[in-house]
């Protein structure tokens, strides 16, 4: 017998609560209901049967036209949680032609006007692998890379993230559109993304971005210095790196001295690793004996 998307990815399938199989007509029932606490009990019980192994692929359309309209977020929530286990492939192993509805929808949640709607929709995004639904939204993620909240953000610069690294081509310019960003970005959580972005996506832009903020990396935040740290350590042995090595040098020395445990005991590897000065060992036993 085949096996399932589920059964693929899971090594363990549990057993419902309830003896008697899901009836899906109750279900139907449920979602074509007015009241949103209705349709919210009915996608827990489809996300659950799912979940356990039941075949709930005739309730997508329902799904589709009953919840995808709804302002209630914990209902939008659940259906984030809903188009993440769903199998979106039918048994030709083609997109399902439904999938251009839920497309639709999430067109919607990235230009909705709150920013949690927003922000999860985003972070949902960076789960998903089918490049054909991506593309249609590349202009509406991109967008939000600009959003006033930071919250908005720190989420869309995941998902351009997780898109470039799994399907390069339908953001070739992401490399620039996220160098662009960091020059303005504020937040700590929103930059440190876009910094790990450029890092992997394009390291001579991630080590110009950081050359130029060398001085400021000491106030940036330890999620940020932790990313910095790893370039460092990454780059080191370049040509390019050693011309401007001191001045790096410097830099690492102070973070030795971070409150951050985490910083500080980074920052003594990464100076152990590029210098064997004894003052370079030192400084870097000093911050191992203060953690």
């Amino acid at each position: 017998m085949p096996t399932t998307a589920l059964e693929r990815e899971c090594t363990l399938l549990l057993p419902t609560d309830v003896a008697d199989p899901i009836k899906t007509e109750g279900l139907i029932k449920q979602l074509e209901s007015k009241k949103d606490e209705d349709k919210t009990a009915a996608m827990k019980a489809i996300i659950a049967g799912i979940i356990h192994g039941e075949d709930m692929g005739r309730l997508l359309m329902p799904i589709i036209k009953f919840c995808t309209m709804s302002s209630d977020h914990t209902l939008k929530k659940l259906l984030l949680i809903y188009y993440e286990i769903l199998d979106m492939y039918g048994s030709d192993g083609k997109l399902r032609p439904e999938m251009i509805l839920v497309c639709e929808g999430m067109k919607k949640n990235l230009v909705h006007p709150n920013e949690y709607v927003r922000g999860s929709t985003l972070r949902f995004l960076c789960k998903l692998r089918e490049a054909d639904i991506l593309q249609s939204l590349i202009p509406a993620i991109t967008a939000n890379l600009e959003h006033r909240n930071a919250y908005v953000r720190k989420n869309a610069v995941l998902a351009v993230f997780h898109i470039q690294e799994k399907f390069p081509n339908l953001i070739p310019d992401a490399p620039e559109l996220i160098e662009k960003i960091l020059e303005s970005e504020v937040d700590s959580a929103a930059r440190r993304n876009a910094f790990l972005m450029l890092f992997h996506a394009s390291e001579q832009k991630a080590m110009a971005y950081l050359y130029s903020n060398l001085d400021q990396l000491p106030s940036l935040g330890e999620s940020f210095q932790l990313v910095a740290l790893e370039l460092i350590r990454k780059v080191s042995r370049t040509k390019a790196f050693a011309e401007v090595k001191s001045r790096y040098l410097r830099c690492i020395y102070s973070l030795t001295e971070c409150p951050s445990n985490p910083v500080a005991y980074e920052a003594a590897n990464t100076l152990i690793s590029l210098s064997a000065a004894p003052i370079a060992v030192r400084r870097a036993v000093s911050a191992y004996t203060r953690l």
